[in-house]
């Protein structure tokens, strides 16, 4: 690459700071140009809302104490407390009053959790040696002797029957044996284990672990194109897809896993994606056709259809434009109007080998000035191990192009709005340079 100017070294980033994560909109995603809560993604797949599941939804009514609908169908009735007499010599009524049993439940179900519940229950009940016994088996089936508490309205703990303990909170004779089944030798409550048991079809760690490494010895790399929201994501070799990445974990593992397994591992361990072949569009004409395609409202659609054909004018105003400059400037000698772009990034050699999927491929870069009096086109191209692809190669080429193939007093140059390349305070320096500098003839340059 012909250059006056050193390799930045690295890509363009904007400087600014990140902004608030917002909603994750279609039309949000599509007018936001600055990095969202997205950047720090590291899924390809949208990750999984538990919270959000049916049955976890029915779970959590369940440990607030709600009305709500079982597996067979049934509707199970909100949890209420039995207040009211006590038919035990102690007279827990007495005690506790009215207020105080139904304040103790709300507070009982707003925590909303079984296994808290489970924990302030078993603060509340005590486990001691019985204190006398009317049999001479050794083998008796009661060992111990429980004492339940309830907090009174100073706050203090008072000894109540169990049967007044149970209407307080609604719970059964079951859930109170389950928690207290150890306490004698456990000092720590017990935890529920629904749920928590380990599969025994689940594919091992060490097999997951496997396709990662798989996974993770394909080379990949980032996009030119993409965008400030997607930053975390890469692309692997646009011939690649899921179904021969596949076979080639199959050729290289002994005992792999089924294809289901390595699609979701690889889509949600990974941020990875299959490089398509690259043609640039509007980004407004795309959003149009998005929200027109999803719009239901026969008025919003007219609006979007109006602000679309104003947005084609300006475009067609904008070609126009072009043509005019070029039509006015055509046997002017002291005005080139150029063109430039950078083209998609070439793999270097271009082979579909197997073996080639597991070593990184080296990047050609190709930048296209087009001079638009003549029709003549000029291509620079260099390596990733040159320079990088950032502004200062971009005006390393047209520096060159000015130097040593066009001269001329007024520059017009059109390019697309790629803030990495052309659109920022490096190109605008650059253009400071050509025109204050005695080395170039070009004294005004239009962009």
């Amino acid at each position: 690459m012909f250059s006056d100017y050193e390799d930045s070294g690295s890509e363009y980033l904007p400087s600014q700071p990140p902004s608030p994560p917002s909603s994750p909109n279609l039309e949000a995603i599509l007018n936001c140009d600055s990095p969202s809560e997205s950047s720090t993604k590291t899924s390809k797949k949208r990750l999984r809302k538990h919270e959000k599941w049916v049955r976890n939804l029915k779970k959590a009514k369940r440990a607030k104490g709600q009305e709500y609908l079982n597996y067979k169908g049934v509707t199970v009735p909100a949890k209420t407390p039995k207040v009211g007499l006590c038919a035990c010599q102690n007279k827990c009524n007495f005690k506790i009053n009215v207020e105080q049993q139904r304040k103790l439940f709300k507070e009982f179900y707003d925590l909303a959790n079984f296994d808290l519940q489970t924990s302030y229950m078993f603060s509340l009940i005590k486990v001691v040696s019985k204190s006398r016994t009317y049999t001479t088996n050794e083998n008796s089936r009661r060992q111990n002797t429980r004492h339940y508490y309830l907090s009174d309205c100073d706050g203090k703990e008072v000894l109540v029957c169990k049967s007044f303990f149970k209407n307080t909170y609604a719970v059964s004779d079951g859930r109170i044996n389950r928690l207290l089944k150890n306490k004698a030798s456990v000092s720590t409550p017990p935890l529920d284990r629904r749920g928590h048991s380990v599969s025994a079809n689940k594919t091992p760690d060490n097999k997951i672990q496997q396709i990662k490494e798989f996974i993770n010895s394909i080379p990949s790399y980032e996009s030119h194109y993409s965008l400030h929201k997607s930053v975390n994501r890469k692309y692997l070799a646009p011939d690649l897809n899921l179904s021969i990445l596949y076979s080639l974990y199959t050729e290289k593992v002994s005992n792999p896993t089924s294809k289901f397994i390595f699609s979701k591992v690889f889509n949600e361990e990974f941020n990875l994606s299959f490089h398509a072949p690259i043609t640039d569009s509007c980004k407004r004409c795309d959003a149009f056709a998005i929200k027109l395609k999803a719009c239901t409202n026969e008025v919003e659609k007219v609006r979007l259809e109006q602000d679309q054909k104003l947005h084609l004018l300006k475009a067609e105003v904008a070609r126009e434009g072009v043509k005019k400059d070029v039509e006015l400037y055509k046997e002017d000698e002291d005005v080139c109007i150029i063109s430039f772009d950078l083209m998609k990034t070439l793999p270097t050699p271009v082979i579909s080998t197997g073996i080639c999927y597991y070593k990184r491929q080296l990047w050609t870069y190709c930048l296209g000035i087009h001079n638009m009096k003549n029709d003549d086109v000029f291509m620079f191209t260099w390596d990733e191990s040159v320079a990088s692809r950032g502004p200062q190669e971009i005006a390393s080429c047209i520096l060159y192009f000015l130097k040593h193939i066009v001269k001329c007093k007024h520059l017009i140059m059109f390019s697309d709005q790629c803030g990495g390349q052309n659109r920022n305070i490096k190109m605008a320096l650059f253009c400071q340079y050509i025109v204050s500098s005695s080395e170039y003839t070009t004294i005004k340059i239009d962009q």
